[in-house]
């Protein structure tokens, strides 16, 4: 059995899905509960010394640092990747070189005008929402997540 230790506070509901998802190979708990060494270790975006306390403190594992936002269990762990892709980023890639950047950016699929333009068929392109609309759609997420948590109090940690 493989061990997941939760460096962030993650409600009840949340392990369960976390559990289910990842099968009865894993065993996953909060960080400050005792047990055998993990074998990973989630962690919110943090500072490079954080890291670095991480990987002292649990030789071995692997360090996984993640932005998870999941309106419906509240929690809420976005950084700057979730930012951007929220503020319409199309993808996001970690480069370790220059020539992986250029594979990376050769094999991704985008559409061109030259594609749409050989086609037989007009395109419809979908009508954009304007800015208004996407900022009440998130407010309206948001304050329901936060009744529910208000009603029903602060999600305990795994």
């Amino acid at each position: 059995m493989r061990h997941l230790v939760v460096a962030f506070p993650l409600g009840d509901d949340a392990v369960a899905v976390l559990d289910e998802r990842l099968g009865g190979g894993f065993a996953v708990r909060d960080i400050r509960a005792d047990g055998p060494p993990p074998d990973v270790v989630l962690a919110p975006p943090c500072s490079p010394q954080a890291i670095a306390h991480l990987k002292r403190q649990f030789v071995g594992a692997a360090v996984v640092i993640v932005e998870l936002e999941d309106l419906l269990r509240g929690v809420n762990l976005g950084g700057p990747v979730s930012r951007s892709l929220a503020a319409g980023a199309d993808a996001y890639y970690v480069a370790p070189s220059t020539e992986a950047l250029g594979a990376f950016l050769a094999a991704l699929p985008l559409a061109t005008t030259d594609a749409l333009a050989s086609q037989d068929q007009p395109v419809a392109l979908p009508a954009a929402g304007t800015i208004d609309d996407l900022v009440a759609r998130v407010e309206d997420a948001r304050s329901t997540t936060q009744e529910r948590v208000r009603r029903s109090g602060p999600a305990p940690g795994p």
